[in-house]
């Protein structure tokens, strides 16, 4: 609704027409992401991408935790399970 109201719901589809039209052949998708990268795996997201599936692209996977409930919409579902994952996620950077 949000989206709807604030008319910015073209914008906002822009990512999905871009990247699932695609098929993945798009040639940005083969390039190597090398910054520290934490994974916050919600069960009841759109597409599930497995630890396996992420250290193809991002290739300085510092955390990857699999939640236990919560979705695409993770920080209006569970809060306080991703504020966690983000706040140990940054610990281990800084280190």
């Amino acid at each position: 609704m949000i989206y709807w109201s604030s008319a910015s719901i073209v914008s906002s589809m822009r990512f999905y027409k871009e990247n699932l039209k695609s098929g993945g052949k798009r040639i940005d998708a083969k390039v190597g992401i090398y910054v520290p990268t934490g994974v916050a795996a919600f069960p009841n997201e759109v597409t599930h991408i497995p630890k396996s599936w992420a250290e193809i692209r991002f290739r300085d996977i510092r955390s990857y935790t699999f939640m236990t409930s919560g979705g695409h919409f993770a920080a209006m579902e569970e809060p306080q399970l991703l504020a966690n994952d983000v706040y140990q996620f940054v610990q281990k950077v800084e280190k």
